[in-house]
């Protein structure tokens, strides 16, 4: 059963259909990319599936689950992250307390609990342990002590894909991971995105544009144009297809 599955999904701004009847479904474990030119409506289809736009027509479920009015926090706690083109870190804390935030509540959090110690001291010990796992198989265990303001881009968008991680994502909806990144960075990125989809079974559906590098890790391709899935294949079929070239270049 596919874990990700899109019917008929609509969104009006304004009286402007943004998504026009979207259909779509994604099989666990691998890597889906989503093209389209600038106002295709990738982003809002991304911002609908997690739950930070409401959809106004369609279903989308998820694992199972009738997610189509769920927001984002709710959408989360089900084991689905969200990605931004812009990094959202806390700046004032260092890389392994940001990833901790993603680990789950903490027993020493309540009230009746926070003054001793040795009743949660455990549950502290294992979110750490969980953050570090998350940060190395991102590839960045060796910055946990350093500020996250003082992280490179990269290493910023590196930080996000450990803070799912940490929060136990099944699937992941990234926007553009390597925008503004160096193409050697890039292609460690994508390598790692990979590496997880094949070892941890993680979904990932990726905004990019950077079809240079982004295509030879892609499972699948969706290509958008107006609101619309214009196309659906395999990179080499996505290439090949006429109507993905004229929603590039308006022939």
């Amino acid at each position: 059963m596919p874990i990700l599955e899109m019917t008929n999904v609509r969104k009006i701004f304004g009286g402007q259909t943004v998504l026009d009847g979207i259909d779509m479904s994604l099989d666990a474990g691998r890597v889906y990319h989503l093209i389209g030119p600038n106002g295709s409506g990738k982003t809002t289809l991304i911002n609908v599936i997690s739950g930070a736009l409401e959809a106004d027509g369609g279903r989308i479920t998820y694992d199972g689950h009738d997610i189509t009015d769920m927001r984002m926090l709710q959408t989360y706690k089900l084991g689905m992250a969200r990605t931004f083109q812009i990094p959202q870190l806390f700046e004032n804390l260092t890389v392994l307390e940001n990833t901790l935030v993603a680990t789950g509540e903490n027993s020493g959090e309540s009230y009746r609990r926070a003054a001793f110690h040795n009743t949660w001291k455990g549950d502290e010990g294992r979110a750490v342990n969980i953050a570090q796992d998350a940060l190395a198989k991102s590839k960045i265990l060796d910055k946990q002590q350093i500020q996250s303001d003082e992280l490179s881009g990269g290493q910023s968008k590196l930080l996000e894909v450990a803070k799912a991680i940490a929060g136990d994502a099944r699937i992941l909806l990234m926007d553009e991971p390597i925008a503004g990144i160096n193409p050697k960075l890039a292609h460690s990125i994508f390598e790692m995105i990979r590496t997880m989809a094949r070892t941890s079974n993680v979904t990932f559906l990726i905004i990019e544009h950077r079809l240079d590098i982004s295509l030879g890790y892609a499972d699948y391709v969706f290509a958008m144009d107006r609101g619309k899935i214009v196309a659906s294949g395999t990179p080499d079929e996505i290439i090949a297809d006429k109507r993905v070239a004229e929603s590039y270049l308006g022939k």
